[in-house]
Formats: structure tokens, sequence, C-alpha cells
């Protein structure tokens, strides 16, 4: 079984001190921030096929769980079960819960993942602005 215990609360905790520092964004640091921005949005872009690919993973590795609980269950059992009833049984076990709070955590952190792609998509827009700003203020 998968059960390893990633703790992805503390991964998007520390996704988000580093997006903080990806994201800064003053006059000074504008050019900086600008020349960076298509190598961070690579960046979060990779994280976020990772760990979809890590679902995936994961949705298999859940469905091959159950199908070999279900034999055991069906195998172990002296009255003879359906595979269907054996399936059911087996998705009710902890070992398989384990695997529902993983995907739980693992589709959160995806969902975050998805929102600082938009969010870095609409920092060209947030630069055009504050290039547009300074250009007003030194006219």
């Amino acid at each position: 079984m998968y059960i390893d215990m990633i703790s992805y609360e503390q991964i998007i905790s520390n996704y988000t001190e580093e997006l903080e520092e990806d994201t800064k964004l003053d006059i000074m640091s504008m050019s900086e921030v600008q020349q960076r921005l298509p190598a961070n949005k690579h960046k979060w872009v990779g994280r976020l096929i990772r760990h979809k690919f890590e679902l995936n993973k994961l949705y298999a590795q859940k469905r091959d769980a159950i199908q070999l609980l279900a034999e055991q269950i069906a195998t172990s059992n002296p009255v003879k079960i359906s595979e269907v009833k054996a399936k059911a049984v087996a998705e009710r076990s902890n070992g398989i819960h384990e695997y529902d709070t993983q995907i739980h955590d693992l589709k959160i952190t995806i969902e975050y993942l998805e929102k600082v792609e938009r969010i870095l998509s609409a920092m060209s827009f947030d630069i055009k602005g504050l290039i547009e700003i300074v250009r007003l203020e030194t006219t």
C-alpha cells in the first residue's frame, strides 16, 4: 500500500512561502520579476502536473488495493461471497480510507496549484498596470 504520510498541509505552506517570493512586485524589481515570470510559470505548472500524475498513481494503487483485498475477503470466507460484495467490504476497510484521505488532500493541493497558475498568468497584467502607473507619474 502507498500509505506514506506526506503532509500536504506542510507542502502547501512551503509553496505559499515560495510563491510569496516569486510574486513580490514593486517598482524597483519590476523588470526582474517580468524576466523571471516565464520560468516561474514553468516551475509552478510543472509542480501541478507532477501532483496530477501522483493523483493518478494514487487512484491506481487504491484500485489495486481494493481488488487485492476483495480477493482475500472472497477466498478467506467459508461462505461464497459475490465479487461485488467483497469489493464493497474492501472499500470500507481502514487501509482504503487512508487512500481516500490522501486523495482528498492531494486534490486540495492540485486546486491550490491551479489557482497559483492563474495568479502567475494575471501577473503580466499587473506588471503592465504598474508600468503604466510609473509612466503616468513620470510624465
